[in-house]
């Protein structure tokens, strides 16, 4: 007997100890049966509640839409992957790509200054759409992995915009995309070969299903509330003349990255790759070639 199984026939025996016409030797034989199937399978009286309606959780969501900027002046192969890799964490928010200059901007509306004392201009930037507290965690996510990677790739070769710098953080970034890619695969596959067998895999469920109709729901918002329709694209092609052991570098360095959704200050984040680093944070990270002008003091 599965969960799915366990919870209909401990609902069946408290229905029948509630019926008046039962006699009370059958209702105490069904309490008893009943609460040794709970203890069994671990099931709670919450547990046996049905759970709220995926399509309304979502239609009940507040949606919008957040900005997230390159690490350089315009988005590069390897953050149009990590872009991708970061909706599929999330599940359930999606993203597109706008050109045009725009000036550089933290998520709280802060303008971001270059060494020169301007604002620092892009020529392009990503903005991920859906419920409003996952695009916020989306856009830093993105962002902060972005500052992660082009940096780890000064470090080793000097940059990332070309040559081996390039090859390195393209690596980087599919290694992140497949990790996802993986961790989808086999939640699927549990689901197929374990479903509803454990309280688990239950919830495993259901909250894909929550995910999905909240990822349906942002498209439609997305048309009917912005007026927007997007036209699917792909990952493009990357580097064509690439330095496949720079390559090979970045995906092993990605394949030990902690990317994850899971709550921790950023001060935590450590990442083991040939050499320790702590990252504090996407300022900091550039030290000394970037510093940020709140109210026209520098910190």
């Amino acid at each position: 007997m599965n969960l799915t199984e366990a919870k209909k026939t401990i609902k069946d025996l408290l229905n029948r100890a509630e019926d008046d016409a039962s006699a009370d030797l059958e209702i105490e034989a069904a309490l008893k049966f009943a609460r040794r199937l709970m203890l069994r399978h671990n099931i709670s009286e919450e547990d046996l509640e049905d759970p709220q309606d995926p399509h309304e959780i979502a239609a009940d969501t507040e949606y919008g839409q957040t900005d997230a900027f390159p690490f350089a002046s315009r988005l590069t192969q390897f953050e149009i992957n990590l872009g991708h890799a970061v909706c599929n964490l999330v599940g359930t928010v999606n993203w597109y790509r706008v050109s045009g200059s725009h000036t550089k901007k933290t998520r709280h509306g802060t303008v971001v200054f270059g060494d020169d004392g301007h604002p620092r201009k892009v020529i392009s930037k990503c903005v991920f759409y859906g419920p409003v507290s996952d695009c916020n965690e989306a856009a830093d996510l993105f962002e902060e992995w972005s500052t992660v990677i082009a940096t780890m790739s000064r470090l080793k070769h000097g940059g990332f915009v070309r040559g081996s710098g390039r090859s390195y953080v393209e690596g980087f970034s599919m290694a992140l995309y497949d990790k996802v890619k993986k961790i989808n695969n086999d939640e699927l596959r549990d689901l197929e070969a374990n479903e509803g067998m454990t309280k688990d895999i239950v919830l495993l469920g259901q909250a894909r299903e929550v995910m999905k109709a909240k990822k349906d729901r942002a498209e439609e918002w997305l048309k009917e509330e912005q007026g927007l329709t997007l036209t699917k694209g792909g990952r493009g092609k990357g580097q064509q003349d690439r330095d496949w052991n720079a390559y090979d570098q970045g995906r092993t360095d990605g394949d030990k990255a902690d990317f994850s959704r899971r709550e921790k200050a950023k001060t935590d984040r450590i990442w083991e790759v040939g050499i320790t680093l702590t990252f504090i944070s996407p300022v900091r990270c550039r030290g000394a070639r970037t510093r940020k002008r709140t109210n026209g003091e520098i910190t």
